[in-house]
């Protein structure tokens, strides 16, 4: 596993910052508010530990929902948003409450498209920011996702199964009076990695 040196976390926080900066915009302009974000953190781990960290974030038997896409370009593999219950809930009632965003389907389809919305803007404005910033652009399939508790199967198999390694961005955002957490996991190939910290050095030798 590749090691996340001081100077490669600053880097990426920096460019992760602008980058989520950009998603939020978007977000904060479909649903007409104000959102205040917190400095994105930033780190690696490998994909078999995201489930037990998760676990230590979220309560385990919560269900969580995972909003995935995958990109390509220079660098390419999916990206997960993973969002608690609550977290879903209230981004939702923004979008079906105050925006009015309530297309003719049932209850439970109106729910993952708003769900799937809000992973695309967040999942493409922040990675296709990201991507500008490193000299670079990428193309994205559209979104899926899914929902169940962290200890069922078919989570943690999605999860496991999506690359060897994992850029962890952990993020929380208030919006008006309701409250939203999520992390966002970007899972690469060992080569895309070193790629993404060789083109990071040489983003950091540009600015100095």
């Amino acid at each position: 596993m590749i090691t996340l040196t001081d100077d490669h976390r600053d880097a990426l926080s920096e460019m992760i910052n602008i980058s989520f900066g950009r998603s939020m915009a978007s977000l904060a302009e479909l649903l007409g508010v104000f959102i205040h974000i917190s400095v994105p953190q930033v780190s690696v781990i490998e994909a078999d530990k995201i489930i037990e960290f998760l676990e230590e974030s979220f309560d385990a038997s919560e269900e969580i929902s995972l909003i995935q896409q995958v990109f390509r370009g220079d660098f390419f593999g999916e990206a997960a948003l993973a969002l608690s219950a609550d977290s879903c809930t209230n981004l939702v009632s923004m979008l079906t409450e105050e925006i009015g965003f309530a297309p003719q389907m049932e209850t439970d389809k109106l729910e993952l498209e708003a769900l799937l919305e809000v992973g695309n803007i967040v999942i493409g404005a922040c990675l296709g920011r990201f991507a500008e910033l490193l000299g670079t652009v990428l193309t994205f399939d559209p979104p899926e996702i899914f929902w169940d508790r962290l200890s069922a199967d078919r989570i943690r198999d999605r999860i496991t199964a999506r690359g060897d390694e994992v850029l962890r961005i952990h993020a929380k955002f208030d919006l008006k009076d309701r409250k939203a957490e999520g992390y966002l996991f970007v899972f690469l190939s060992h080569q895309c990695m070193a790629w993404l910290f060789s083109e990071t050095d040489k983003f950091m030798a540009e600015l100095f």
